[in-house]
């Protein structure tokens, strides 16, 4: 333990510095952040400092790491998850004010991951669709998963391919079927 009252200015100071220096180095999660506006293939997020809610404007590029030290405390913000989230979540709502009838094709970590942080897809209630016909008739957070044909059938307008592996194996299956339909696969997501 150290006690401040017994230092001398120059021994405070130098402290003070450490401290500083320490306080930039520990991230922390901020209260909030929120698209502003969009620009290029990025967009201008808005932080709220985990600290001293103050507000720091940044731009976020996707796939990329965010550095965003809050000029109130100095704390550094741990964004990337979270601006990433707000991306997405952005993305999914211009979808379904773009399109009626929308699909999210797969049922794997990503459409697990995409329906978790999602509330618009939560509210939505999108049409599910997996080839595995294993998983074809149960639930899906909340939504029954269906065959391929859903797609023709129910005149989908736009699907959410949330799959890396089989992108472009999807993409290729659904054009065959419907060449009119926007297929939006999920590493296009975040730029929609």
């Amino acid at each position: 333990m150290i006690n401040v009252s017994q230092m001398s200015q120059a021994e405070f100071a130098s402290l003070d510095k450490e401290f500083e220096h320490y306080q930039s180095l520990v991230s922390i999660r901020p209260d909030s952040v929120e698209i502003i506006g969009h620009v290029g293939s990025g967009c201008r997020i808005q932080i709220t400092c985990g600290q001293c809610k103050k507000s720091i404007e940044r731009m976020y590029y996707p796939f990329k790491p965010i550095k965003a030290i809050c000029p109130g405390c100095g704390a550094r913000q741990d964004v990337d998850n979270m601006a990433f989230e707000a991306v997405i979540e952005d993305s999914i709502r211009k979808i379904f004010a773009e399109y009626r009838r929308v699909a999210v094709w797969g049922t794997g970590e990503i459409a697990e991951a995409l329906f978790d942080k999602s509330t618009t897809l939560k509210e939505r209630n999108p049409f599910v669709v997996d080839s595995n016909v294993n998983k074809q008739s149960s639930q899906f957070f909340g939504c029954t998963v269906c065959s391929p044909h859903i797609v023709s059938e129910k005149q989908i307008e736009a699907v959410i391919i949330a799959s890396h592996s089989y992108a472009d194996e999807i993409e290729s299956r659904i054009r065959k079927t419907r060449s009119s339909i926007k297929c939006i696969k999920i590493n296009d997501l975040s730029t929609f």
